[in-house]
């Protein structure tokens, strides 16, 4: 493939699994907004999938580390390379040096990456490319593990953090008192980016907390993902219909469904017909367990409706009066679900966990609990009916407003697209 001239800029993006299967599916909202500042965009997955989305124009698909049923092969071939185990065990002595947590399985896995990530055909063609370059890894762990060899080449690059590459607890089945913490090897090198972009203010506030980092304040940014306007529901509640309930997430031990499913047969039990949608798929067998228990509910009809394109769940939002969206996870970044909800102009209720106040305001565009409160599903139901049922306090409410001024993506991405831009152009190569 012959490359472009030396005027047009080429970003090389890191992810984890995009565009395979359905992996990160919030990443496609940003793409237009890179492509409006970079002529070519390299998209280098970890891991590869049987299935794949068809790439925008100007995005070009470099070939993933490994395919997902071949990673304990990958790394069993990694681990015969004396550079890789040399790299793991200085990373995990510094990693217990500096009183972090060091698991070496996972370590080991990571170094196999680190290894192939700075060989890959994106990182390879990125170095190769004329005219303004820069790098971009979505996530803050493993797609980012290029970022010591990017420095070292002088080439600019900027690492997004969300929740589970960024905080201890932040894994999808992280139980508190029964998980150990997530290890992070090689935070030092990707700290040595030239931006450090976070989802929302508590995560950057974690981050400065837990590893010091020279210049964080100049080179850390708050860059808040975002939705685009899907519309508005113009479907009118009608009077003496159900209270319509949604949630969508997957379904993990961390984000606690089935106490969404508890808490609408506790409103039940006041006497409302409760409809509770959710959209999303998992195999947490006590949850889902959990939830096949309240079918038989009387005054509760519960649709689980799995995995659905979003385009099919915007198309909902639009013909279907909601009352109340629901999120009563352990741990948040700022969740992209709540963010869609808000755009429709229908309130939430979430557990005040990491970045979710940031998006759910008490008062605003809906009602925060804690986690204790969330567990407690009988007192959270008779809350809810108090102060949104039969107050009527929810015409009062303006979650709209709030998706207006932090996480419409016409703004954010546009914003953040252009920061990029901007650090391509510090690096002009003949």
């Amino acid at each position: 493939m012959t490359d472009f001239a030396a005027d047009k800029a080429t970003l090389l993006l890191t992810t984890f699994k995009y565009p395979y299967a359905k992996g990160e599916p919030f990443l496609t909202a940003e793409l237009p907004y890179l492509r409006r500042h970079f002529d070519r965009i390299l998209v280098q997955p970890v891991i590869g999938m049987p299935d794949r989305r068809e790439l925008p124009e100007g995005f070009e698909l470099c070939a993933p580390l490994y395919r997902n049923k071949d990673q304990k092969a990958f790394v069993a071939a990694a681990l015969l390379k004396p550079a890789v185990i040399g790299a793991a065990v200085r990373e995990a002595r510094r990693l217990m040096k500096s009183n972090h947590s060091a698991d070496f399985k996972r370590l080991l896995v990571w170094a196999a990456t680190r290894h192939a990530l700075e060989r890959s055909e994106g990182v390879r063609r990125l170095l190769a490319a004329s005219g303004p370059k820069a790098a971009y890894a979505y996530w803050g762990h493993s797609p980012a593990l290029a970022s010591g060899l990017l420095a070292r080449q002088g080439i600019p690059f900027a690492v997004r953090f969300h929740r589970v590459d960024l905080y201890h607890y932040g894994a999808h089945d992280y139980v508190e008192g029964q998980s150990r913490p997530q290890s992070f090897p090689w935070r030092e090198d990707i700290a040595g980016a030239d931006r450090l972009i976070f989802i929302s203010g508590h995560g950057q506030d974690y981050y400065r907390q837990t590893w010091p980092v020279p210049d964080f304040d100049r080179k850390s940014r708050i860059s808040r993902l975002g939705t685009s306007d899907a519309g508005r529901c113009h479907q009118p509640r009608q009077p003496g219909s159900p209270f319509v309930l949604v949630s969508c997430s997957r379904i993990s031990p961390v984000k606690q469904v089935h106490l969404i499913g508890q808490m609408a047969a506790e409103l039940a039990n006041l006497g409302h017909h409760v409809v509770w949608h959710h959209f999303g798929i998992g195999d947490h067998a006590p949850s889902l367990n959990a939830i096949e228990d309240l079918k038989n509910q009387p005054g509760l009809d519960i649709r689980m409706h799995g995995w659905v394109q979003n385009a099919k769940l915007m198309e909902f939002y639009r013909t279907t009066p909601v009352d109340l969206f629901a999120n009563l996870s352990l741990s948040e970044g700022v969740p992209v679900s709540i963010m869609e909800a808000i755009s429709f102009d229908i309130p939430v209720l979430a557990t005040a966990v990491d970045g979710t106040p940031e998006a759910v305001v008490d008062g605003q565009s809906g009602l925060l609990c804690t986690l204790e409160e969330a567990a407690d599903s009988a007192a959270l139901a008779r809350r809810i009916d108090q102060t949104m049922i039969r107050s009527g306090a929810v015409p009062a409410l303006a979650p709209r407003r709030l998706w207006e001024e932090r996480f419409d993506a016409e703004r954010n991405f546009a914003e953040h697209a252009a920061d990029l831009a901007a650090l391509a152009d510090r690096v002009v190569t003949a």
